[in-house]
C-alpha cells in the first residue's frame, strides 16, 4: 500500500512535520518518498491589465525554486533510509498535485493542514480540502505539534480511531487502516457516534427509556461484527460508542479522550450545494481535531452511497 508516498511542499516551513511523517512512513515501508512543489510563473497585477515577467526573470525564478527543492530533497535523504525524489510541477497547486499523484501511481498523499476556516477558506481555498474531495488516493492530513518548544519526533500511528456509521463509504477506509496497523503494529478503535437526531429519539419522546438505548444495541452488534473481522487479521481492535451533539463533535472528543494517534475516515467528497446544505463530517473533523487524519474518498460515489446496514441516518458517512 505504501510503496510510493507523496509529500507536497510549498517552501513555507508549515509542511515540515508532514514531510517528517512522510519520510518516516516511507522508511518503515521501504518505499519511495516523492517531494513535489507546484509553482506558477510570477505575474504583476496593475489594475485591468496583468503584466507578465520577462522570460529571463521567470527562468531565474524557476531555477531558484528547483535549487530550493533539491536542497530539501538532500536534507530529507540524509535523514532517512528511504529513497527520495523531488519534482517541480507547474500550474494550480491542487490540480498539479493531483495530476502528479495519478501519473506516479502514488499510494498515499501526506500533507499539512493550516486549518483555515470561514472567510479565509473562501478567499484562499484549501489545497488539502480540494485533494480530499477530488482524488481517490488516501490523504493523510498531519496536524502540527501542540508543543511550542522545539520539534517533536513524529509518532507512528499506534492507536487508530475509525468512525463507522454503517455505510459502505465509511467502511472503504478499513483496508487502508488494516495495512497501516499491520505495518506499524497499531491497534484500532472502531467508533460509532449517536446524535440526538435519530429516529429512536422521536420514538422515545413519550417513553421512559433514554432515546439512545435501542441505537446502542444496534451499533454494538454492527461494530462487533467489524471488529471481529479485523481481529481475524491479527489487529487488536476495540469498539467505542459515543453520544454527541454531532458526529464530528463525537469523533474529535473521542480522539482526545482515547489518545488516538490517527483518525481514519471515509468520505463521499461532497462539494457545491450539497456541501453547503449538509456539510461534511470529514471536513469538520479536519478543521477541528488536533489529531492527524487519514481521509479516503472511494472511487465511485454513485456505487458507494447506498448503506449496507443503516445504523444512524443523521450521522452520514462524511
Amino acid at each position: 500500500m505504501l510503496n510510493v508516498i507523496l509529500a507536497p511542499t510549498d517552501g513555507s516551513g508549515f509542511d515540515r512535520e508532514a514531510i517528517c511523517v512522510a519520510a518516516r512512513l516511507s522508511e518503515f515501508a521501504a518505499g519511495e518518498l516523492k517531494l513535489v512543489r507546484v509553482w506558477s510563473a510570477p505575474m504583476v497585477y496593475t489594475g485591468p491589465d496583468t503584466i507578465d515577467f520577462p522570460r529571463e526573470a521567470i527562468e531565474r525564478e524557476k531555477e531558484y525554486e528547483i535549487s530550493r527543492l533539491e536542497s530539501l530533497k538532500n536534507e530529507v535523504a540524509a535523514a532517512t533510509h528511504a529513497k527520495v525524489a523531488a519534482s517541480l510541477q507547474e500550474g494550480p497547486v491542487a490540480d498539479g498535485i493531483r495530476r502528479f499523484a495519478q501519473r506516479e501511481n502514488v499510494d498515499l498523499i501526506v500533507i499539512s493542514s493550516h486549518g483555515r476556516g470561514g472567510m479565509a477558506r473562501a478567499a484562499l481555498g484549501s489545497v488539502t480540502d480540494s485533494l480530499i474531495r477530488t482524488t481517490n488516493i488516501p490523504v493523510l492530513v498531519v496536524k502540527p505539534s501542540g508543543s511550542y518548544l522545539g520539534q517533536r519526533e513524529p509518532a507512528l500511528f499506534r492507536r487508530i480511531l475509525v468512525p463507522l456509521d454503517g455505510s459502505t463509504v465509511a467502511e472503504e477506509i478499513l483496508p487502508h487502516v488494516t495495512a497501516i496497523a499491520k505495518k506499524y503494529g497499531g491497534s484500532v478503535i472502531l467508533q460509532h457516534v449517536l446524535t440526538p437526531f435519530s429516529g429512536s429519539e422521536k420514538k422515545s419522546r413519550d417513553g421512559e427509556t433514554p432515546w439512545w438505548e435501542d441505537d446502542v444495541e444496534v451499533a454494538q452488534t454492527y461494530l462487533a461484527e467489524q471488529a471481529e473481522a479485523l481481529r481475524r487479521l491479527g489487529i487488536p481492535t476495540t469498539i467505542e460508542i459515543s453520544v454527541g451533539e454531532s458526529a464530528a463533535d463525537g469523533i474529535t472528543r473521542a480522539a482526545g479522550r482515547l489518545r488516538a494517534d490517527l483518525i481514519a475516515i471515509g468520505t463521499r467528497g461532497r462539494g457545491g450545494l450539497a456541501r453547503m446544505l449538509r456539510g461534511s463530517v470529514a471536513d469538520k473533523v479536519v478543521r477541528c481535531s488536533r489529531t492527524s487524519l487519514l481521509v479516503f474518498h472511494p472511487v465511485s460515489r454513485a456505487e458507494k452511497t447506498g448503506e449496507r446496514y443503516r445504523v444512524q441516518a443523521a450521522a452520514g458517512a462524511a
